[in-house]
């Protein structure tokens, strides 16, 4: 039986590549922390090893560790990309970063990257490259939250119509008939039209097009306040193949909701809580980067 080992690389970085250091273990640089704040009851602790979430009154409980999710995700990429014989390796990375951090919603960034190939030649035709927003409450943070918890359908639906790049993409599409619902919207948009940067940039170049992601309003961050209102950050996913790597982002101006209010006041403030605009700052590039290798099959016999 083909039996799989893994390396734990815990360093600041984006990708494993190339294909000619795929294999090679590489020492853990040290811990370094990011941010670390407080908000909606909640500590939150973000270094270059974890993501780490607890209430004020338990620091013993912790209800986020995206230590655990990285393990998680590489033992079912592991179980999905069985080793077929002992030349076959696969490269698997979990990248995290905070996005925004309101009340006791955690905002954060995935990029998964994988790779599977053969120490002679041969493998995948490309690395898989997947960037994703999360949303979850930290008082229940295993249950799905979308911002239309937050944000009426209809505030929703006007912003998005509003937007200048949705307006293109839907003109473009020969769309002239208006979205009745953020759901037609949606269709409307991933059936047939494709949203482009307005600026290029080499996370999303200009000739790539964009669409939501299967569950766009649950990939969402807080990103500032503006003129008594709340920008809101969607993440987009490539529509093509050739853009496999590329990610996109939709922002739009919405009411503050009453609920959030406080909360978000607090973070733009800087009092409590971390907002997406303040994050690229903080940051400056690190990030909590989680680096998984399958290793060559253990060996039983004499020496």
């Amino acid at each position: 039986m083909v039996s799989c080992g893994l390396v734990v690389l815990l360093v600041p970085g984006t990708s494993l590549w190339p294909i000619a250091s795929l294999f090679a273990q590489k020492r853990a640089r040290p811990d370094t922390t990011i941010w670390s704040g407080q908000s909606g009851g909640f500590i939150l602790n973000w270094t270059t090893a974890d993501i780490t979430a607890f209430p004020v009154d338990q620091p013993s409980k912790v209800v986020f560790s995206a230590r655990e999710i990285a393990l998680k995700r590489f033992d079912a990429f592991k179980k999905e990309n069985p080793q077929s014989d002992s030349s076959w390796r696969c490269s698997y990375s979990l990248r995290f970063a905070v996005l925004s951090f309101v009340g006791s919603l955690l905002s954060y960034e995935e990029n998964e990257d994988s790779y599977c190939g053969s120490v002679n030649g041969g493998g995948w035709n490309h690395p898989s490259d997947q960037i994703r927003y999360h949303t979850i409450d930290l008082n229940q943070p295993n249950l799905p939250i979308t911002l239309t918890k937050y944000i009426s359908e209809t505030s929703l639906l006007e912003a998005l119509l509003a937007d200048l790049t949705v307006k293109k993409a839907l003109r473009d599409a020969g769309n002239t008939v208006k979205p009745k619902s953020i759901t037609s919207l949606v269709k409307a948009i991933n059936e047939g039209a494709e949203i482009k940067p307005t600026k290029s940039s080499a996370e999303a170049p200009k000739e790539c097009g964009f669409v939501f992601p299967d569950h766009p309003f649950a990939e969402f961050a807080f990103h500032h306040i503006e003129n008594d209102r709340i920008a809101v950050s969607f993440s987009l996913e490539p529509n093509s193949g050739a853009c496999h790597s590329a990610h996109s982002q939709l922002g739009i101006l919405l009411a503050i909701p009453e609920s959030l209010k406080e909360s978000l006041i607090a973070a733009q403030s800087r009092t409590q809580g971390l907002l997406m605009e303040r994050e690229r700052r903080v940051a400056l590039g690190k990030a909590t980067l989680f680096e998984f290798e399958t290793s060559e099959p253990k060996r039983n016999g004499k020496r």
